[in-house]
């Protein structure tokens, strides 16, 4: 019994001493934390503000029953679409603005697309802002030809129905119909060349300004490469004033007496001019250089302006005071020269070609552009420079001395993109015409590129560039667009009006409804409106024949506006010509509102 008592009590000291060291191991490590907290005390939390927690709480509680406010399309314009507003007050009291700048079908052509394939489209909206579009639910046009701005200026009390629309902005009506430059405006096309007396009312008439094909022009051909007149005019290219009312070429002259008609054989030379800063004349001229079609300089000079020299931009133009100071050529000797040299018929190449007449003070009309037949970028309007053209497409580079720019280098360069071109067709160097990769291809393939005829088909061995004129297919276009995101729209009018649609830049999203009247025209236009996406309907008017015509538009308008839905998109323009003459370029007006019912 005693062994056994023994045995237990040590057993029990042994667990009691481990007890008794573990106890003193954690008031160590306690005593430990203790004088770690008191060298350094713990942030103490805030105490719960009682306001601030009943705010929450009310907060959470008002989630419940107040939602989101849904997003609505708006539309509104930039600074470029002011500049082109007209007041509608200002109309009534005869004090419409002298000081517009005029949008043109282009500015139509994104919002029209934007407002039916919303943030889709590829073409952005310079003039005006439009958001959430594609939160729209239909878009109306109205094309309505037979009236002038000045018609409906002249007449505006009788158009009370134009209350409907917040912004009216004035428009250049093109020489060309608005359904065929709706069709085609992406494009590089032969509208001009169709009609071949597009020239005729933008220049005197003693001059004999005009297009005069062979029967053996077949693209690609020189004329095929011009600017068409309402190009110029959109491009900001000089323009007889009494052509154009917004042309500010007061003190300009023409570069010759009169022209003969161009063709495909007519001589082209490449120009490109060097400016400096004068108190004056923000770009005023102080070198040239003209090129021919052999790449041979005929006429290279500096320049003297008469006005103080503030800025000789030696950076961009080469020129120092130096290279002037024993300068007596003025321009008045430079343009006297150009008319010596050139034929009437010439046909004149740069690259924003535009600036150069500027510059000179000079009208020309046969033009050739490199900044608009080469596209790089896929979008009409966005232009490369002629460095990066040449470099992409000649393989040459141009312009990387850092004593400026050199006008010879310059025109040689634009004369050889130009030669390309011919070489290789409409399409090649346009990405709105061509795959990009296909352009890449194209250029990495090229050679060293010779004068005139001996130019380097750099496409040798790639697909064929497509070449795209009015009177082909394409799949690119305004309607090709709407049908990618299946889109539909109807298009409403009379026979004469649909005629100018081309078929092959149509498709079967697109309807064509003719109808013989006005009446019958605004009818199907409401029954339509429920099942398209987008509608346009032309209406055509004779303001000499018919005096009730103002009347019938006014109440067409109410009508029209009456049908459109909720955030129906609705657009009127009044075109400036008639379905008869295209030839004039007048001043028109385009309406848009937005339509709300709440």
């Amino acid at each position: 019994m005693e062994a056994a008592r023994k045995e237990f009590m040590t057993w029990t000291n042994k667990k009691t001493h481990r007890l008794e060291s573990k106890k003193r191991k954690v008031e160590a490590l306690l005593n430990l934390y203790e004088n770690e907290e008191k060298m350094h005390p713990p942030i103490k939390k805030k105490s719960k503000d009682p306001l601030n927690e009943e705010y929450k709480f009310l907060k959470e509680q008002l989630k419940q029953y107040v939602k989101k406010p849904e997003v609505e399309p708006f539309f509104s314009l930039k600074y470029g679409g002011k500049k082109a507003q007209l007041s509608f007050k200002d109309c009534k009291l005869d004090k419409a603005s002298e000081n517009i700048e005029p949008l043109f079908i282009e500015d139509i052509y994104q919002l029209l697309l934007k407002s039916v394939i919303g943030n889709m489209s590829p073409y952005p909206l310079n003039w005006a802002r439009l958001e959430e579009p594609q939160k729209i639910a239909k878009t109306v046009l109205l094309v309505v030809e037979g009236f002038t701005k000045s018609d409906i200026i002249d007449n505006i009390s009788e158009l009370n129905k134009m209350t409907l629309f917040p912004h009216i902005v004035e428009i250049v009506s093109s020489n060309i119909p608005f359904s065929t430059e709706l069709s085609t405006l992406h494009l590089v096309t032969d509208f001009h060349i169709q009609a071949k007396d597009s020239y005729s009312t933008m220049f005197p008439k003693e001059q004999e300004v005009k297009i005069d094909p062979v029967q053996s022009c077949i693209p690609p051909s020189k004329l095929h490469l011009l600017l068409s007149p309402i190009q110029m005019v959109m491009e900001n290219y000089p323009f007889p004033a009494n052509v154009f009312q917004y042309a500010k070429s007061d003190g300009y002259v023409f570069t010759k007496k009169s022209y003969a008609p161009v063709n495909e054989n007519s001589p082209m030379f490449a120009v490109d001019c060097e400016m400096c800063r004068t108190a004056e004349n923000p770009q005023e001229l102080t070198r040239i250089a003209v090129v021919n079609e052999k790449l041979e300089t005929i006429y290279h000079t500096l320049v003297k302006p008469e006005a103080n020299i503030i800025d000789y931009m030696t950076r961009y133009s080469g020129i120092t005071k130096e290279m002037l100071a024993d300068v007596t050529i003025k321009h008045s000797d430079v343009q006297q020269m150009l008319q010596k040299l050139l034929p009437p018929d010439a046909i004149l190449v740069g690259q924003s070609l535009n600036c150069d007449l500027h510059a000179l003070k000079m009208i020309h009309p046969y033009v050739i552009d490199t900044s608009i037949i080469f596209n790089s970028s896929g979008i009409r309007g966005k232009k490369s420079s002629l460095k990066s053209l040449t470099y992409t497409f000649l393989n040459e580079a141009i312009q990387n001395k850092k004593d400026g720019h050199n006008p010879v280098e310059d025109s040689i360069a634009a004369m050889k993109l130009v030669q390309l071109k011919l070489q290789n067709g409409i399409g090649f160097g346009d990405a709105c015409l061509v795959d990009t990769s296909e352009v890449k291809e194209n250029a990495s393939e090229s050679n060293s590129i010779q004068a005139s005829s001996d130019v380097t088909n750099v496409a040798k061995g790639c697909s064929k560039p497509k070449t795209v004129l009015a009177s082909e297919k394409d799949n690119n276009g305004f309607f090709a667009k709407l049908a990618q995101f299946s889109k539909k729209a109807c298009l409403i009018g009379n026979e004469t009006s649909l005629n100018h649609y081309d078929n092959n830049m149509l498709n079967e999203n697109i309807q064509k409804l003719s109808k013989p009247n006005a009446e019958k025209i605004v009818k199907t236009t409401l029954k339509q409106i429920e099942d398209n996406n987008l509608v346009i309907s032309h209406l055509n008017f004779d303001l000499k024949t018919d005096k009730d015509s103002l009347a019938e538009l006014n109440n067409i308008l109410g009508e029209v506006y009456e049908a459109c839905v909720d955030r129906t998109m609705f657009m009127v323009l009044i075109s400036g010509v008639d379905e008869k003459n295209f030839a004039d370029i007048k001043s028109g007006l385009f309406m848009t509102v937005l339509k709300r019912l709440n």
